[in-house]
């Protein structure tokens, strides 16, 4: 490899960070000011970080995929956080949110709210686009190699695909509307991912 190779895979990876970096600070919703205050509470250890669900799926979403990419599979998944500088607090805050949601809901209804994420900044995404997406990353062999990053096991991975019968997304939908993760188009019927925020609290150490 030549200088001019290295030196351009250098700048790919740090514009993979800068992007990153970008998403997962979209992910973190700013704390109100109180009356008389000047500035933000600040994050820090011993208060409460409030999230974007979608954001939050998405940036963890992107991570993955480029950590699992093999072109960018340069960091283990314990060392990508601080590769990021999201800050350990915060880290510790979003897998507490992930790992809590994968208790509460059905696997396939979670890896469906990661795939519709991946369209949050889009116009929305057709019913039949969304179920063949989904089906398609539990298809991928490699699909587990992502569980760490979106909280879950490599067990609820494959719940997610022993859920995968004829009508797993007819009946996935109504429960992700119900949860208010999802919001369907009266125009045109595409589907997004509602603004649902989530609080995490974060104790002091």
């Amino acid at each position: 490899m030549t200088r001019e190779d290295v030196a351009s895979q250098l700048r790919s990876i740090e514009r993979e960070k800068a992007k990153l970096n970008s998403l997962w600070m979209a992910a973190i919703v700013p704390p109100a000011v109180e009356a008389g205050a000047t500035t933000p509470q600040a994050f820090a250890a011993g208060v409460n970080l409030r999230f974007h669900l979608g954001h939050a799926l998405k940036a963890a979403w992107e991570t993955s995929k480029a950590v699992v990419s093999a072109a960018k599979a340069m960091h283990a998944p314990f060392e990508v956080w601080s590769w990021l500088e999201f800050g350990a607090e915060a880290t510790a805050a979003v897998q507490s949110l992930f790992e809590s949601l994968v208790q509460r809901i059905h696997p396939i209804d979670y890896v469906t709210a990661v795939i519709l994420s991946d369209h949050f900044a889009s116009e929305g995404v057709p019913p039949a686009q969304l179920k063949k997406e989904v089906e398609n990353f539990l298809a991928d062999p490699k699909a587990k190699e992502f569980a760490w990053y979106l909280g879950m096991s490599d067990k609820k991975i494959d719940e997610a695909r022993d859920a995968l019968d004829d009508d797993w997304f007819d009946l996935s939908l109504p429960r992700l509307q119900k949860l208010g993760f999802v919001d369907t188009s009266p125009v045109n019927g595409t589907l997004r991912f509602s603004s649902v925020d989530f609080e995490v609290g974060i104790k002091s150490v």
